[in-house]
């Protein structure tokens, strides 16, 4: 199975080390109009299954999909895409659309997968992201004891933390 890990940008850590894991090769992907024409690129005709990091990348896909129907879509859910279009904010039609080209998704927590639910009819999977080596050390630092299970839900912004008592299991053996 041949894997490509389209991202937009640079892809964040963890994603990358999930793509990684499953030996994907990687391709940036543009937002709006360039991203459209990157669905026609021939470096994604060598590739079975497409892992998008984020909706730019998963509506690439979709459109791709369309040109060429044996193409698995993986979306990774790690936002709150799905809680903003059902509470009338980013209402994208074309994310609507994408999110019914998905073959499988993976959700970064259970609320994610809970909000994805609705938009996806496919299977969904919770994978915990792992905190690297530094961050760990920073929390200890903070907290002043070792909390299982703490790990950052947001991307770009510290929003909340989650307990979960899977943390510690890395993302190097999970297949798709």
């Amino acid at each position: 199975m041949d894997v490509l890990f389209l991202y937009n940008g640079e892809p964040h850590e963890v994603h990358a080390s999930w793509a990684e894991s499953v030996d994907a090769d990687f391709m940036t992907i543009k937002h709006g109009k360039l991203g459209i024409l990157q669905a026609f690129h021939p470096k994604l005709f060598k590739y079975d299954v497409l892992l998008c990091e984020d909706s730019g990348s998963t509506r690439t896909a979709a459109i791709h999909k369309q040109i060429r129907p044996g193409t698995k879509i993986v979306r990774m859910i790690v936002g709150g895409t799905y809680y903003m279009i059902q509470n009338g904010k980013d209402a994208m039609k074309g994310e609507i659309w994408a999110s019914k080209q998905v073959d499988s998704a993976i959700a970064n927590s259970e609320w994610i997968e809970e909000q994805a639910e609705t938009f996806l009819d496919c299977p969904i999977k919770v994978v915990n992201p792992y905190i690297g080596e530094e961050r760990k050390e920073k929390l200890l630092e903070e907290t002043g004891e070792e909390k299982e299970g703490i790990l950052t839900v947001a991307r770009h912004k510290k929003r909340w933390l989650e307990r979960n008592r899977h943390t510690r299991r890395s993302s190097k053996n999970w297949r798709f």
